[in-house]
């Protein structure tokens, strides 16, 4: 699904997004993790999401109305069945991270080592251990 010249498009949106704070409804992590999906395929999965929403209650109860229970479900309508475990994620890859009780989207890095997805000061960066699900893009 990745089209050319998506290592690029990605490390640049990357470094775009280094020191954007999180915000609800405009940079979360599945905004972030579906904007990284159509810098690499060229698709548009993130329409339906970009409605106004400021918490987390009001984020899932939008995902309710579309349709959806929780992120896992949101990446499996966007990317199909997760990989058989986060070990065969590649680079671009989009994994769900567990950390602090929360799950949340995010990219699997250039390096292969590492996911991104959106915290309080910017990008916040996750280890394998912390990936619980993962899909190809």
């Amino acid at each position: 699904m990745k089209t050319q010249g998506w290592e690029k498009r990605l490390a640049d949106y990357f470094e775009e997004m280094r020191d954007k704070p999180f915000k609800r409804g405009v940079n979360d992590c599945a905004l972030f993790a579906g904007n990284c999906v159509d810098l690499m395929t060229g698709l548009n999965t993130t329409e339906e999401f970009r409605r106004p929403y400021k918490s987390r209650k009001q984020a899932y109860t939008l995902l309710k109305e579309l349709g959806y229970n929780d992120l896992t479900a949101v990446a499996m309508k966007k990317l199909g069945d997760p990989l058989p475990g986060v070990a065969y994620a590649k680079r671009g890859d989009v994994v769900l991270v567990e950390y602090d009780g929360q799950d949340a989207l995010a990219i699997v890095d250039l390096s292969g080592k590492h996911a991104a997805t959106v915290g309080k000061d910017g990008l916040m960066y996750f280890d394998m251990k912390y990936w619980s699900k993962a899909w190809e893009v």
